[in-house]
């Protein structure tokens, strides 16, 4: 129920999303046991509070479904889906001016929810400068 606000110091900065663990739920207590260690239903909402270049990424066997879209200030927007292979989020906000082309201006808001095993949903709007490209992938 929070919001992860990001100002990293270094640039490029690394972020690494927890493995996702789908271990079945306690024949005891269920789904609504505190001590449950699945952590399907888990979000990471990060909001960046400064420009932002770096990587955002997975152990490398839990891949992303869902979408992001990046805009720019002049209007143009552009939607990207992630490949069945992808487990990188790649940002460029600190490239520069008509550089920042895979978003991560101040402002920018990016959500993971772990839904199923190996499965992150990622979701979010991304502020970036330039000719729009694809923020998945190194």
């Amino acid at each position: 129920g929070r919001i992860l606000t990001m100002d990293p110091v270094g640039t490029p900065t690394a972020i690494t999303l927890p493995t996702i663990n789908a271990t079945a739920d306690s024949a005891v207590a269920g789904a609504n046991d505190p001590n449950n260690p699945s952590t399907i239903g888990t979000t990471f909402e990060i909001l960046f509070i400064d420009e932002f270049t770096g990587t955002i990424s997975t152990d490398g066997t839990d891949k992303f479904v869902g979408s992001v879209m990046v805009g720019v200030d002049d209007g143009s927007k552009k939607a990207f889906v992630p490949a069945a292979a992808n487990d990188v989020v790649n940002l460029n906000g600190e490239a520069g001016a008509g550089n920042a082309t895979k978003g991560g201006l101040i402002g920018s808001r990016i959500k993971f929810t772990a839904t199923a095993d190996n499965t992150y949903m990622v979701e979010g709007l991304l502020i970036g400068d330039g000719t729009i490209v694809t923020p998945f992938g190194n």
